[in-house]
């Protein structure tokens, strides 16, 4: 079945106790869906621990979701570590270099993951560095494909209990610790600011969940693994401030009691981690308990905690890698085949309405074909009988104009004639050459208002003469006829 993306399981898997946390993605807080826990004892060797993962996988639908898992502090070194550098590659590098004068094997063992604490003002950094044997982390990821789980990312237990104290507690500039009751054990933490400044585990066979007279040997054992570690911080602080308030949480009972009996063993100021559930913005009816560890997983998960260590193999972090870009490839290939598939309809559905448009017109005009040839002849003939009946641009009209655009009292016609094929010739007496020129003038600029017939309108000569022993000039101004491609067109009186 296919994953959630956006439901997280955070998986704690010891031979005493396997928990699960099932969280909502969200943008702030955690949001709890439930909190599942079942107790042991089992074993790894006789196949009962990896038996029990599976039916508890099974039980509670653990496949359907994102699988992230948590490692305990006591299987891990852990190294709090002052570095020359800030750099993140060269914090990793001379992690990488010094690993082997904290364990006993060489680098080539381990896997090595650490996470920038604190930016010092002297350009040094504080650092947590994780150091695990590749064998504690290849049998975490057989345990879990034993039950078909396959995590995202394996945490570290101290960096979860860190990152959810800084998410939820209020720093202070007096150090504070907090105290995990785990199963097989008990991890130990100190803050100052809401720095982590010192972190310490110890397995243990003790049983957290009892109470009253039954935990006086594991409140004893507390009570020392309590002083020691404070003790040690002291030597180890640079300040040196005493830390006088402690904090208790877990994930398998109430811690009222320990914070109780604790006070009393030690003197110091403890409480219940109850800060803790200001985390959880969602489904805190769903916790009785106060499971720091997996609450800070649960933010390291969404990518919002504050301390970052994944234990992942790096090979295996490398096919994730390639499996991320390979996913995202197909996914961008097959959103390309989507959105060209979705062109192809759209242009393939547009050339079928364009040839079922043209198909449908083709059928119209062939309709109204006969019905538009019969109106075109119609029109045409109206035209023609339009050019027959109206009268302005005659040959009437137009010998009407051209005599009523001789200069009065400065020529006159004497005559004239008319010829349907060599047009209209004007015989008169002018008074000088410059009124017969004025007379054609005038007799050309008519054709502008629709006498098409004198447009060519021309002097053809003069003739000086004396008439009454006046000087006058005899001219003859001659209008020919354009000749029409279709002579039905002509006027009739031209005919």
């Amino acid at each position: 079945m296919a994953r959630k993306s956006n439901v997280i399981s955070i998986l704690k898997v010891d031979p005493q106790e396997i928990a699960r946390l099932r969280v909502q993605k969200s943008s702030k807080g955690v949001e709890v869906l439930s909190y599942d826990m079942t107790r042991g004892p089992w074993k790894a060797e006789d196949g009962s621990l990896e038996k029990a993962l599976k039916d508890f996988g099974e039980q509670h639908h653990l496949a359907e979701d994102a699988i992230y898992t948590v490692i305990s502090r006591f299987d891990v070194t852990v190294r709090i570590l002052s570095l020359p550098t800030q750099s993140p590659e060269e914090t990793a590098s001379m992690v990488r270099l010094s690993a082997e004068e904290f364990v006993p094997y060489s680098a080539d063992e381990l896997i090595i993951d650490q996470c920038m604490l604190q930016k010092l003002p002297n350009g040094e950094s504080k650092v947590l560095a994780a150091l695990a044997h590749q064998d504690v982390v290849n049998n975490h990821l057989a345990l879990l494909r034993s039950a078909n789980l396959d995590p995202e990312r394996i945490f570290l237990s101290t960096a979860c209990l860190a990152s959810a104290a800084r998410a939820s507690l209020e720093p202070t500039e007096e150090p504070v610790s907090i105290i995990d009751l785990a199963s097989g054990g008990l991890e130990i933490i100190v803050l100052t600011a809401g720095q982590l400044q010192f972190g310490r585990g110890i397995a243990t066979t003790q049983d957290w969940s009892v109470t009253g007279d039954s935990a006086s040997e594991a409140l004893h054992e507390l009570s020392l693994e309590a002083r020691g570690s404070l003790a040690a911080y002291r030597r180890e602080s640079e300040d040196a401030i005493p830390v006088s308030t402690v904090y208790l949480c877990s994930e398998l009972t109430g811690t009222q009691f320990w914070s109780e009996s604790l006070e009393h063993e030690t003197g110091k100021e403890c409480r219940p981690a109850d800060f803790l559930s200001t985390l959880i913005t969602r489904g805190k009816e769903q916790i009785t308990m106060l499971p720091a560890v997996l609450l800070g997983a649960a933010l390291a998960a969404q990518d919002r905690a504050a301390v970052n260590i994944n234990l992942l193999p790096q090979t295996l972090k490398q096919v994730r890698a390639l499996e991320g870009t390979k996913r995202r490839f197909l996914f961008a290939a097959g959103l390309v085949a989507i959105v060209l598939l979705a062109y192809g309809i759209l242009y393939a559905q547009a050339v079928h309405q364009r040839q079922s448009y043209i198909h449908d017109l083709t059928r119209e005009v062939a309709k109204i074909e006969p019905n538009a040839r019969g109106v075109a002849e119609k029109q045409e003939q109206l035209n023609i009988l339009r050019k027959q009946i109206q009268r302005k641009g005659s040959a009437i009209e137009s010998m009407d104009a051209a005599f009523e655009a001789a200069p009065t009292g400065r020529m006159t016609i004497t005559r004239f004639s008319y010829d349907r094929n060599e047009g209209i010739n004007i015989f008169g007496h002018a008074m000088s050459v410059d009124d017969v020129h004025e007379y054609a003038e005038s007799l050309r600029a008519l054709a502008k208002n629709g006498f098409d017939m004198l447009a060519n309108a021309r002097s053809v000569y003069w003739n000086k003469a004396e008439e009454r022993q006046t000087p006058i000039f005899a001219y003859l101004i001659n209008i020919p006829f354009v000749v029409t491609e279709n002579a039905d067109e002509l006027p009739s009186e031209n005919r």
